[in-house]
């Protein structure tokens, strides 16, 4: 009975141990990169700056939303090995379908391990593919995955919605896609 009392104790302080190093390298991680929780999200009406991204060929671009745009820009936050992001797929499907031609479609993958294969099950053109590095999004406040953001004509945030989304967002990201957007 002692022994199992002390083999007890003895896998405690070696659990707590291991925990309190993985928080120390975590918080080690979000100094490193200087995340602040509060600014992880685009700022609504506001736009976004060009991003340093990479095509699905591999070219080095900037990103840029330009303010004299003809049509509205939906920016598909996503990883290949997020589990939401699985979820969310058909539901992005149906919203580009539900848009039609009058917004332009961006898929940005947070991670740069966006591949051929993901590309080609969701139908996703390779003109529409962009990744970006992890310092990169986090200067554009685009880490979460799922995340979608609809980016109006004039190159400023109009809505995000981060996670999976349900009907009453598709509804919502349709109507305000078709509403005229002034300023």
């Amino acid at each position: 009975m002692n022994r199992a009392i002390l083999f007890l104790c003895v896998l405690c302080t070696a659990l707590l141990g291991s925990n309190g190093y993985l928080l120390y390298i975590n918080h080690d991680l979000i100094q490193q990169h200087k995340i602040d929780q509060a600014i992880q999200l685009p700022t609504l009406d506001a736009p976004i700056s060009p991003i340093a991204v990479h095509s699905a060929q591999g070219a080095a671009h900037p990103l840029v939303f330009s303010p004299d745009g003809t049509h509205d820009r939906l920016l598909l936050v996503l990883s290949p090995d997020c589990p939401y992001c699985k979820k969310n797929w058909p539901m992005w499907d149906a919203l580009i379908k539900d848009l039609g031609p009058g917004v332009d479609t961006t898929y940005f993958d947070v991670t740069g391990k966006f591949d051929q294969k993901v590309s080609s099950e969701h139908h996703i053109p390779s003109e529409q593919l962009v990744t970006a590095s992890l310092d990169s999004a986090i200067m554009a406040r685009i880490i979460g995955t799922p995340t979608t953001i609809l980016i109006g004509r004039n190159g400023k945030v109009r809505h995000v919605w981060q996670g999976v989304l349900d009907g009453d967002a598709l509804a919502q990201i349709v109507a305000m896609s078709k509403a005229d957007v002034t300023e």
